[in-house]
């Protein structure tokens, strides 16, 4: 998920002028996680700094820019999360101060996963802080009624669909989302074709090799003989 985030970032950071969305991946995840046994019986520690914050955000997309900057002009700010070995992902909304529980799986979110969600709550609230230097904000905490998966491994695969195509507005119905469960095996072939032949995969000559396919093979070769 960090290499396939990474990638989506560098597509995006093309065009900054147009972004409206931004991908954070483990910025602070792992300290809302870690905090989880202490909400039970002890107030909350710290947020993450913004310093911190900054730094994990930049080393993780290579940006010699503030994240932070490039964050306060896109709408959307998702942050993928791995809990109990499913992955999930929150949105923050800033046009309409709401935070975003996307989950393929969610009827079988439990107390300690609701736990999560409010901790996660209260980082991006710290978050919007001090992106925005004003004073704390409080967030709606919003439970996505989403497609869910047919068994317990595709839960990726739904994460990075949304990434991709997730904005909020109702366009299926009365869902943000398309059912694509026959598409699960197309979208698994799209995404692994695309990051082996990304251009920056310093072994795609020899994955190419490997598969007796020109050295110049690309992804728009896939796309033209209708493989993705």
């Amino acid at each position: 998920m960090s290499a396939a985030t990474k990638i989506m970032m560098g597509n995006l950071l093309k065009n900054r002028d147009e972004m409206k969305r931004f991908i954070i991946m483990r910025a602070f995840d792992d300290d809302v996680i870690k905090e989880l046994s202490h909400l039970h019986h002890k107030p909350s520690h710290s947020c993450i700094s913004k310093r911190s914050f900054t730094k994990i955000v930049s080393t993780h997309l290579g940006l010699d820019d503030d994240p932070i900057e490039i964050m306060r002009h896109c709408n959307l700010i998702f942050a993928p999360t791995i809990y109990e070995e499913h992955w999930f992902c929150y949105v923050l909304d800033k046009r309409n101060n709401k935070l975003f529980v996307l989950n393929s799986l969610s009827s079988e979110r439990n107390e300690e996963n609701k736990l999560l969600d409010l901790s996660m709550k209260r980082h991006f609230e710290m978050f919007l802080n001090f992106m925005n230097d004003l004073p704390q904000q409080t967030l709606e905490l919003v439970y996505e009624d989403l497609p869910q998966q047919k068994n317990v491994h595709d839960c990726g695969i739904y994460v990075l669909k949304y990434l991709e195509m997730w904005d909020g507005e109702r366009k299926w119905g009365d869902k943000t989302m398309p059912d694509f469960t026959l598409d699960i095996v197309h979208f698994r072939r799209q995404f692994v074709c695309e990051w082996v032949l990304h251009p920056q995969n310093v072994v795609v000559k020899h994955a190419l090799a490997k598969a007796k396919l020109p050295a110049d093979f690309s992804i728009d070769s896939l796309r033209s003989c209708e493989f993705i």
